[in-house]
């Protein structure tokens, strides 16, 4: 396990910046840090929380929402590492492991930000676990204010998980990390701004995009016969329909569509898809057509 009272200082080969990802008008806002380090993860198979920082920036999640994504500094070594958030659970030196991402390896000496989707709790703290690797990669800062405290233990615990330790815990240092945290109004898990095209209504789980609906074979613009048939398609798979002739209301139909005994006379076929999401076209394909005796 990594003692983090004697981490060693490392020459870094990412430029002494501090990288914070962009806020947004609209309410997603930056949580933790990433940038120059001068202290390395020295190991593998343990988990890291920040549990405390004397000052800004903060690594506890101010509302509740969705991780979109997240960003690591990376020194001269090759690491797989996950983003983890935690939640207090009440009793002292115990936390949950309430969310994660899908592993990644940052590439050595180079800024990354890696696309997540994992919700959160106001209060929640960020976390990462080192899963394996060698070298020397940036996990921490080394010169963090006084009142810093960052929380180890062995593992990578599952999200629904505890964590009590035993801890290896350490103050004046903070992890190597940022996330960019998204409001999720309608609470359907996704981030409103770059992952939600529907944040209002949780009932289309993301979606509020609907089809377009083509017909693909009409009638003829005049025909003695007294039936037609009609083919459409969706620009969703996985698309229902709804038809109608003349002035009688939708109704459930399927490609291809068929009409018998009708009237002499004109007219008008109409057809919309709906998709799985519950969107429908709002502008229903059409076709007229003349019975001409």
């Amino acid at each position: 396990m990594l003692d983090l009272r004697r981490v060693r200082p490392v020459l870094s080969i990412v430029a002494a910046l501090c990288v914070v990802l962009p806020a947004s008008a609209s309410g997603a806002v930056t949580v933790g840090q990433t940038g120059n380090t001068g202290s390395s993860c020295a190991g593998s198979g343990y988990t890291l929380l920040q549990e405390a920082v004397a000052a800004s920036p903060t690594y506890v999640m101010p509302t509740g929402g969705v991780i979109t994504s997240w960003s690591h500094a990376a020194g001269s070594g090759a690491f797989e590492m996950r983003l983890k958030v935690y939640r207090r659970t009440g009793v002292i030196n115990q936390f949950l492991a309430a969310g994660q991402s899908g592993p990644e390896e940052p590439a050595p000496g180079e800024f990354q930000t890696f696309s997540a989707r994992v919700a959160v709790n106001a209060g929640d703290l960020l976390g990462l676990s080192i899963l394996s690797g060698t070298g020397n990669s940036a996990c921490l800062f080394g010169t963090a204010a006084a009142g810093d405290r960052t929380r180890q233990a062995l593992g990578d615990p599952p999200v629904g998980s505890t964590v009590s330790g035993p801890w290896n815990d350490s103050g004046s240092l903070r992890l190597n990390i940022s996330a960019l945290l998204e409001p999720d109004a309608d609470l359907d898990g996704f981030g409103d701004e770059t992952q939600d095209k529907c944040p209002t209504d949780p009932s289309k789980q993301g979606d509020c995009t609907p089809p377009k609906t083509t017909i693909t074979k009409g009638a003829p613009k005049k025909t003695k016969k007294h039936k037609v048939k009609f083919k459409f398609k969706s620009s969703e798979s996985g698309s229902s329909f709804e038809c109608k002739l003349d002035k009688k209301k939708f109704k459930p139909c399927r490609s291809p569509k068929k009409y018998k005994r009708l009237k002499k006379g004109k007219h008008k076929f109409k057809v919309r898809a709906m998709d799985a999401a519950g969107n429908t076209d709002p502008s229903p394909a059409k076709d007229k057509f003349k019975v001409v005796r």
